[in-house]
């Protein structure tokens, strides 16, 4: 039997259920690649968000294979791995998924070098915004150099 997706191509029910398996094993390596920080001298432990770039590149090309609930799904389960505010990393990557998904077919004509950048400011945006509720939740100003590096650190990463 075969299904018509959004985009016109034909794909069988199996081809479809590849599809996403595909997408839950990188999602999977992805995470557990997320749960080893780097130690870096005077930053303490900083990770590199990989989930964020997964979820950057499927709002672009293929946002019906990572739907809202899967994004939120991966940022919670990140979140109780790494002993974070539940819901931190899941609110940031499902923010980040609808302001990317609201750009695709921006994005979808542009060259590389100018996805790379704004996935570069989505990065910072993110670390900015874990920042921020980092310090209401402290009620205290806290340094924003491990953030800032965990920004630098996953556009450096990013493919």
């Amino acid at each position: 039997m075969r299904y018509h997706s959004k985009d016109g191509w034909r794909l069988s029910l199996t081809e479809n259920l590849g599809r996403a398996g595909l997408v839950i094993l990188v999602i999977f390596l992805l995470l557990l690649l997320s749960l080893f920080p780097l130690r870096l001298h005077g930053y303490g432990e900083v990770r590199p968000f990989f989930l964020l770039m997964a979820v950057y590149y499927w709002a672009i090309f293929r946002p019906t294979l990572l739907p809202p609930t899967a994004t939120f799904v991966a940022g919670l389960m990140l979140d109780l791995a790494i002993a974070v505010p539940v819901g931190l990393n899941a609110l940031t990557l499902v923010g980040v998924r609808t302001l990317t998904s609201l750009q695709q077919k921006f994005m979808l004509s542009q060259k590389f070098v100018v996805m790379w950048a704004c996935f570069a400011l989505l990065a910072f945006g993110a670390a900015l915004f874990q920042w921020g509720v980092f310090c209401l939740l402290s009620w205290q100003l806290t340094a924003f150099k491990p953030s800032a590096v965990m920004g630098i650190l996953t556009t450096m990463f990013s493919p």
